[in-house]
This record gives structure tokens, C-alpha cells and sequence, in this order.
């Protein structure tokens, strides 16, 4: 699963439908086992084009309210019928 991180989008079936940059941040990490850069990730996360922002925020505290995200289905669709090359800063 770790080599396929690389080339495949994961996330889709692993994340609830709406989540937190955070979340997918811990996913990515968990499975590679480092720790990764979360403004380098997340940059290069949204630049994929596999995420779409919500106009929800989940609600954890005063000034502490994330926006959400879900998958462009279509877009993940396409990335992994053809594959895409996601280097991970870390």
C-alpha cells in the first residue's frame, strides 16, 4: 500500500465524506510511518485536484473551525484508472 501511495489517489473508502486537511494529513502519515510537512502536503494535496472544499466547518472551538473537504469523484475516478505521481514532502 505504501508504493501505491505514490502513484494512486487513497483516502476515498479510508476517510468519511466530508474531512479535515488534518485527517487525511494522519492518514498519509500513518501509512508511510513519517512525519510529514503539513503545509508542503497540503499544497500539494489541493494542487492534485482531487479535493473540493466545502462550505462547512467542523465545529472544535472558537477560532479552531476547519473546513471540511469531500472527493471530486469524477477527478478521483481518472486518477486512478490513470495513475498520478503525488511526491510527499517530508
Amino acid at each position: 500500500m505504501r508504493v501505491q501511495l505514490y502513484h494512486y489517489p487513497i483516502g476515498y473508502n479510508l476517510l468519511p465524506d466530508k474531512f479535515a486537511l488534518t485527517e487525511i494529513h494522519v492518514l498519509y502519515g500513518t501509512l508511510l510511518g513519517k512525519k510529514l510537512d503539513i503545509s508542503n502536503f497540503t499544497k500539494k494535496l489541493i494542487a492534485l485536484g482531487l479535493l473540493k472544499k466545502t462550505d462547512e466547518k467542523r465545529k472544535i472551538g472558537p477560532h479552531r473551525s476547519p473546513h471540511l473537504y469531500h472527493f471530486d469523484k469524477e477527478r478521483y475516478d481518472c486518477a486512478l484508472k490513470e495513475g498520478l505521481v503525488f511526491k510527499l514532502i517530508y
